[in-house]
């Protein structure tokens, strides 16, 4: 190979490997509006929330139990997802994961006291389980919206 044909093979490769490199590495615009996993398990939290809620209604306590139980454990985001959100919620952070600590405590709780059947003090447990969410959505969902989804 004569030097002149070798520059244009290797001015070759290099712009198949930087056009490859870069076009590995853009987002697609599905990419962009994929949802978060952080996003499904607020939704399956939902889910068993709204569970919650009907089978204290039925008097269904293994189901209490049972909802209460995937609350306390649920899912955890993948570690490169979490790093997002630690950057996301800055020095908010504490705030976040406190929140979600009390989410957890409070689920394990209500868990327990689902066995004792006393309906009045599941409602109540139950209750302060909703005020742990609601206060932990009050403060990061919109920001939370915004920023990911770039939506309100």
């Amino acid at each position: 190979m004569n030097m002149t044909y070798r520059n244009y093979f290797l001015k070759m490769i290099a712009i198949v490997t930087v056009t490859l490199m870069t076009n590995l590495g853009a987002q697609s615009p599905s990419d962009e509006n994929r949802q978060m996993e952080f996003s499904k398990i607020m939704q399956q939290l939902s889910k068993d929330m709204q569970a919650i809620t009907d089978a204290i209604s039925r008097e269904d306590w293994q189901r209490v139990k049972k909802s209460a139980h995937k609350i306390a454990h649920h899912a955890k985001p993948p570690v490169t997802e979490k790093q997002k959100i630690i950057s996301f919620a800055g020095e908010r952070f504490s705030i976040f994961k406190r929140s979600d600590q009390k989410t957890h405590l409070t689920a394990i709780e209500l868990e327990q006291i689902a066995s004792e059947k006393n309906v009045s003090l599941v409602i109540d447990t139950f209750a302060k389980l909703q005020k742990t969410c609601q206060g932990c959505h009050q403060e990061f969902r919109k920001p939370f919206k915004k920023h990911f989804y770039g939506k309100e």
